[in-house]
């Protein structure tokens, strides 16, 4: 790409990214590159480009449905069904996690010997156990009768690890996704092409609680907005002007934060909880889902291994769209409990082990530990002045910052951040 375009960083995504780990609309990490927008398709004629808008979330979000788990049962068997079409060995991953375990179920029913894929973390004193999901993988595997393997994650080659991931992937997104690169290199290692994923069934069921809190507990759509943000936001607003003084002129000129209001922009004065609810639901499909998909697809491709994902197939994910809250989500206000995918746990009753349906959602990431500690060779790069880093963002407030994260394990996106963007402007020829 750097031979026929000028690569700049948009100063505005850059932002975002530390705010959020993602972008916002269709915008990218580079000046004047963007995606094609979501439930789009671009007609070229004449030298003149026209969109097209065939699809939005938000219409099917907002009705309302009666389904129950046997139709769930129905679809998902009928979807699981579709995406076994290989000509191919083809393989599931296992995190052990609900979403990817129940694949596991209904594929294993149509497919002998199935073979798993887990990738767990080798832990230590320092690094809790929780991290490593390979044990409950083994666990679901010996209930459903299918093969696991597991490949455990260690810190070996993290700097040369993270120069592929980054000329992978092209750009900052998420959080830590190298484990999505170790075990779809492992996959391939072990020959095999296709792989069942179990993405999506988070954003479409309920699976980020901490997430739907604020909207249980917003009296209005003002509230709501000021909620959701103060609790999303993986940085602390208030600290912008410290951590982005090299750029301070263009965040005093350029970036305001209400723009962020326009992503909830189908709110109004009459909106309910409900509204507020699905609003949560809205932004995991068109900001999370859309970034983890595109940095699926690198990375799988990476591999030659085509991933496939039947909870977004379209009769199913119309369906999940449909459905009411109180099938997705429920909130005790008396003890401030919320618990996400009810119908999915329902459907999970009897198939698989009451551990995994009652286990605390942790989501695919590492242990902070893995880079913060004092002999980390990237905290060293990092710390390092002449870092080109910093003269986008400010060396001493990044310095402080890690230092005291040490301590301190929620700053576990903030660390990653910065890392992601250093190794994002090593793997690039940008212009500062």
């Amino acid at each position: 790409m750097e031979k026929f375009v000028k690569l700049e960083i948009n100063k505005n995504s850059l932002i975002e990214y530390f705010l959020t780990q993602n972008y916002l609309d269709n915008k990218t990490m580079y000046k004047n590159i963007f995606l094609v927008e979501k439930g789009c398709y671009l007609i070229i004629k004449k030298n003149k480009i026209k969109k097209k808008k065939y699809f939005n979330p938000r219409d099917l979000l907002f009705k309302s449905s009666n389904s129950n788990h046997d139709s769930l049962e129905k679809l998902l068997n009928k979807s699981v069904k579709k995406q076994l079409v290989s000509d191919v060995p083809l393989a599931s991953y296992l995190s052990s996690g609900i979403d990817s375990s129940l694949l596991s179920y209904f594929i294993s029913n149509r497919i002998v010997d199935l073979q798993t894929f887990t990738c767990g973390f080798l832990t230590n004193s320092k690094i809790p156990k929780h991290f490593d999901e390979s044990n409950d993988a083994y666990l679901i595997a010996k209930k459903l009768n299918v093969r696991n393997k597991s490949i455990l994650f260690d810190q070996k080659n993290l700097d040369e690890d993270l120069k592929i991931l980054f000329e992978i992937i092209e750009e900052p997104r998420l959080g830590f996704s190298l484990p999505n690169l170790k075990i779809a290199q492992f996959i391939k290692k072990n020959n095999y092409r296709v792989v069942i994923s179990g993405a999506g069934g988070d954003e479409m069921f309920g699976g980020y609680q901490w997430r739907y809190k604020t909207a249980f507990l917003s009296k209005n759509k003002n509230e709501f907005i000021k909620n959701f943000f103060t609790h999303n936001f993986r940085f602390n607003i208030e600290d912008l002007n410290l951590l982005f003084s090299p750029i301070k002129s263009f965040l005093k000129k350029e970036f305001n934060i209400k723009t962020f209001n326009t992503i909830f922009k189908h709110l109004n004065n009459n909106s309910k909880q409900d509204d507020f609810i699905k609003s949560c639901f809205l932004y995991d499909i068109n900001y999370f889902l859309e970034s983890y998909c595109i940095l699926e697809d690198k990375i799988s491709m990476s591999q030659s291994i085509e991933t496939r994902v039947p909870f977004l197939e379209n009769e199913l994910s119309e369906f999940a769209l449909n459905l009411n809250i109180d099938k997705k989500v429920s909130f005790n206000k008396n003890k401030n409990e919320l618990v996400g995918k009810l119908l999915l746990k329902e459907l999970a009753k009897n198939k698989l082990p009451d551990k995994i349906i009652k286990k605390k959602k942790q989501g695919f990431t590492a242990p902070y530990e893995f880079f913060l500690n004092n002999k980390s060779e990237i905290i060293k790069k990092i710390f390092n002045k002449k870092c080109n880093i910093y003269n986008f963002i400010d060396y001493n407030y990044v310095n402080k910052r890690i230092v005291s994260s040490l301590n301190n394990k929620n700053e576990r996106s903030f660390i990653w951040s910065v890392i992601s963007f250093y190794y994002f402007l090593r793997s690039k020829k940008i212009n500062d």
